[in-house]
């Protein structure tokens, strides 16, 4: 039995877990992202009129594409492109639990767990993503390919002239 197969859906589990909570109870997630907004918000003006329904249904919307994600990486159906989902849908996770922009110390103290939670995550969203799975990859392929078929028409020129009078 493969490491990977075990791998796999212990990295899925947590997102899985966490995107299915945050579609059935999404109202701690909407805070954390309100509380995001705001401090977005204090830069531009472009998230003033957000209505805690959008924010429910972008929050919902995450969630649901995190679970089919984590659900695909666990199942190994498409593993490096569902990896390389779930990283880039961690990071507005990392971004709205970055402890350094809370002004209030305890608030910073409570933002650090998720946060490392979330880069620990990101970082094996990435580790999974780039796992060729024991095969080369595309490019050395590709090179190999090439380097073959010019050894053929080598080899097919050299006999064709060899052949000749």
């Amino acid at each position: 039995m493969s490491l990977r197969r075990l791998a796999r859906p212990l990295l899925a589990a947590p997102f899985v877990y966490d995107g299915v909570r945050a579609i059935t109870k999404p109202d701690v997630h909407v805070a954390t992202a309100r509380a995001a907004l705001e401090k977005l918000a204090t830069r531009t003006d472009a998230f003033d009129e957000v209505t805690d329904q959008q924010l429910k249904a972008a929050v919902r919307a995450h969630a649901g594409a995190t679970a089919i994600l984590g659900v695909a990486l666990g199942a190994g159906v498409f593993p490096r492109a569902a990896a390389a989902g779930l990283a880039a849908l961690t990071l507005p996770l990392v971004a709205a639990n970055l402890p350094v922009t809370e002004k209030d110390k305890t608030a910073r103290q409570a933002n650090v767990q998720p946060f490392v939670t979330s880069l620990g995550r990101l970082g094996g969203a990435l580790f999974a993503s780039s796992d060729p799975q024991g095969r080369p990859s595309l490019a050395y392929r590709v090179a190999q390919a090439r380097a073959h078929r010019a050894d053929v028409n080598a080899a097919v020129r050299s006999a064709l002239a060899a052949s000749r009078p």
